[in-house]
């Protein structure tokens, strides 16, 4: 593990060290791209992972959608963790849990999930360590399963640089921490064709601005 990788894994837990707990009433996305493709893809009775799951909208989302098994967040900050379990005890949810870990702790996992879900974090982290996360989601997905890769809206490099960030060799830093993998939609699906089969490319909303920026989500295939 790099130092580059060291200093974003610092950068995210101090991100969540305030992070407030909620509780959750029910559903509250609307967007139909995102529903449809959520109900698509991961069937009723479904054991979830989601990678890197921050303060776990994506997967407590998920949960109220579709009447899945088990889910399970992981993510490497103690401090989004233990955020998401106040928030899922406050809410009474029992089929799903965050546990603190990174691509290494899925070795205990293989073959277990029906899908994996990813949500604004194959997109925040370099490639070389991209490159091991893909991995080890692969090894824990059934064969057939899918993988969501939901990223940040596509803005244009202008919105960054009004913002104070740097921009090197189309990745974007700020205060020499890195922050977005800048890749085209065309050059996600390139790259991670390399280990799944791509099935499908859609775009959600969950909030004004993000109809004319909106969310990106691959899915993918494991065969």
């Amino acid at each position: 593990m790099n130092d580059e990788y060291l200093k974003l894994k610092d950068f995210w837990n101090n991100h969540f060290k305030d992070s407030k707990s909620d509780e959750v009433l029910g559903k509250w996305v609307e967007d139909e791209n995102f529903n449809r493709t959520v109900k698509k893809y991961i069937k009723e009775g479904s054991k979830v992972l989601e990678f890197g799951s921050g303060r776990g909208w994506g997967l407590i989302e998920l949960g109220y959608t579709v009447n899945i098994e088990e889910g399970i967040g992981i993510d490497q900050s103690i401090n989004a963790v233990n955020t998401c379990n106040q928030t899922i005890e406050a809410s009474k949810i029992k089929n799903l849990k965050f546990i603190v870990g990174d691509e290494n702790t899925l070795d205990n996992y293989i073959d277990y999930f029906d899908a994996v879900l990813t949500v604004n974090t194959f997109d925040v982290i370099t490639d070389e360590a991209l490159e091991n996360v893909i991995l080890s989601c692969k090894k824990v997905l059934k064969n057939d399963g899918y993988l969501l890769v939901s990223i940040n809206p596509d803005f244009p490099l202008s919105f960054f640089e009004e913002k104070g960030f740097q921009i090197k060799n189309d990745c974007i830093y700020r205060d020499n921490i890195f922050r977005s993998n800048n890749k085209t939609n065309d050059e996600w699906i390139e790259y991670l064709s390399q280990h799944f089969e791509f099935i499908e490319f859609v775009t959600f909303a969950l909030s004004e601005m993000e109809k004319t920026y909106p969310r990106r989500m691959f899915v993918f295939k494991k065969v």
